[in-house]
């Protein structure tokens, strides 16, 4: 049946529609409508034009070498504003902001989705002013969940001006593509997903610098000059790509000032006191660190 579809849709192959995204949207279309008692060529061809003629033809697309990098590195779920021509199958789940895409399986609105305990990904590089104080505005809401949160987002290299009172947005990387504009990767992330779910800052790094240099783009990582500053963190945590060590004598500390240093493996958070159970729990963690 896909392939009768995609056989039937050939026409539409263009430099928009390249002929491995119609057999993707093919698939989805597919499992996202295989439980009803009759879907056919034809209306799968009605859905593909529509999904045509509301595509932007000016979209900044970050290529799917790079989605796929930055999904792995920060565990992202949900493409927060794509496309049934653009999304990316790195991602499980994503939304759209137009309704013809749900027959391919998109979720919701972008301004619907609750971020809450996900892990998301925005490109608000093609998006209008209004949708990006939107965007900014919801995330920051999501943020101040219990729930383990965290957005990626990559916007126009002034993107943190919108939101540079708040501590928990970072400039992750600014990058520069062959031939193309400048634009920026900044991670918004809660406590609670820190502590839950870490990141390989090295890694991150390693990988990022490697596609660089195989795509011949520029990239600046001031991961190094990055300053945590949430208050109520209370633990000692080696982060690495390998296992997770969570010191549980720091359990009632609740307040912390960290270490500028976050390039390597290990993030030592240094808390404000007590001074007496803070070198309780360094000797308690080390003993397993060294295990």
């Amino acid at each position: 049946m896909i392939r009768s579809w995609v056989q039937a849709a050939d026409r539409f192959v263009s430099p928009i529609l390249s002929r491995s995204r119609l057999e993707r949207m093919a698939c989805d279309f597919f499992h996202t409508n295989k439980h009803k008692s009759f879907i056919g060529t034809r209306h799968f061809l009605d859905r593909v034009i529509h999904a045509l003629e509301e595509e932007k033809q000016d979209v900044f697309e970050v290529g799917e070498d790079l989605l796929t990098l930055l999904a792995s590195c920060f565990n992202l779920g949900v493409e927060g504003n794509s496309s049934a021509l653009r999304r990316c199958i790195a991602f499980p789940e994503w939304c759209s902001e137009s309704s013809n895409d749900l027959w391919f399986g998109a979720k919701s609105s972008p301004l619907q989705l609750a971020c809450r305990g996900l892990n998301s990904y925005f490109n608000l590089l093609p998006s209008s002013d209004d949708f990006n104080t939107k965007i900014l505005a919801q995330t920051r809401l999501s943020l101040d969940s219990i729930e383990p949160t965290r957005v990626l987002i990559v916007g126009s290299a002034d993107l943190l001006r919108h939101v540079e009172c708040d501590r928990r947005f970072f400039h992750v990387a600014g990058v520069e593509a062959a031939g193309r504009a400048k634009f920026s990767i900044v991670l918004a992330i809660n406590k609670t997903s820190m502590m839950m779910d870490p990141i390989s800052w090295y890694g991150f790094k390693a990988k990022l610098q490697d596609w660089a240099d195989i795509v011949g783009s520029r990239v600046v990582i001031p991961i190094s000059q990055t300053h945590c500053s949430w208050k109520g963190a209370y633990r000692l945590i080696k982060v690495d790509s390998h296992r997770t060590e969570v010191s549980p004598k720091l359990k009632f500390i609740r307040s912390w000032k960290p270490l500028h240093n976050l390039d390597g493996n290990l993030q030592t958070f240094t808390p404000l006191y007590p001074r007496k159970l803070l070198t309780s729990a360094i000797r308690s963690t080390s003993s397993i660190l060294r295990c």
